[in-house]
């Protein structure tokens, strides 16, 4: 297990990393724009393909999350040594089925991480889609290991 570190809302945050890929996402920054005595706040959405880190975050007295993590807010992140039993997959899609006619993909580009996050293709796209409980049932069923782990977070 690769323990890693990163920073959310000003604190330093530990957890596990599962996994490290690229996908388009968007970003939104907001500027603050004055004339005379009128402002007026302007968004600003950007599509990105920065390297996405997946982490498991083994709260103590709170539920166990898992996130995506983009690689800026990662303390160190070259100095992250992978895991051997890693695999590496240049491209591939990501689907789940809602019920829907249709099932909802996503593509993933330069995938390394655990092998049963690529069988289970449906793993990312639900962390995507919020689906946390489908997500952890998954990684526990393959890591129960991960149920036991405390690193010390400072919790709020």
């Amino acid at each position: 297990m690769v323990e890693i570190a990163f920073f959310d809302n000003g604190k330093i945050i530990k957890g596990i990393l599962l996994a490290k890929y690229c996908r388009p996402h968007d970003e939104v920054h907001t500027r603050t724009k004055k004339f005379l005595w009128k402002s007026k706040s302007v968004y600003e959405h950007r599509t990105l393909n920065t390297p996405l880190y997946v982490i498991f975050i083994p709260w103590k007295h709170r539920e166990k999350e898992i996130v995506e993590i983009d690689e800026k807010y990662i303390v160190n992140p070259e100095a992250i040594h992978l895991d051997k039993n890693w695999i590496k997959k240049e491209r591939f899609i990501s689907k789940s089925f809602d019920g829907c006619m249709s099932p909802l993909t996503m593509e993933v580009n330069d995938f390394t991480g655990y092998p049963f996050i690529f069988h289970n293709n449906n793993f990312l796209i639900d962390l995507v889609l919020q689906n946390k409980r489908e997500v952890l049932s998954i990684l526990y069923k393959h890591m129960p290991e991960l149920l036991e782990i405390d690193l010390v977070n400072a919790e709020e």
